[in-house]
């Protein structure tokens, strides 16, 4: 598990086959992955956004060990 682009869609997308929804209320992003830029990991988010599969995203504080 990471924060790249293709675990965070496929991530959203079993949850939403799984959950028989349309979309996610809320994603939070509660941890730091020191291999993967966090501005990816947020336009990755974001872009999930734009398509109405997640209605917000919000990124919790975490420190760079967790």
């Amino acid at each position: 598990m990471d924060g790249s682009p293709g675990n965070i869609i496929r991530a959203i997308e079993g949850s939403l086959r799984r959950l028989k929804m349309d979309y996610i209320d809320l994603v939070y992003l509660h941890r730091f992955y020191p291999t993967v830029p966090i501005e990816t990991t947020i336009t990755a988010m974001s872009k999930l956004v734009n398509e109405g599969k997640i209605g917000d995203n919000k990124q919790k504080p975490v420190k760079t060990q967790t």
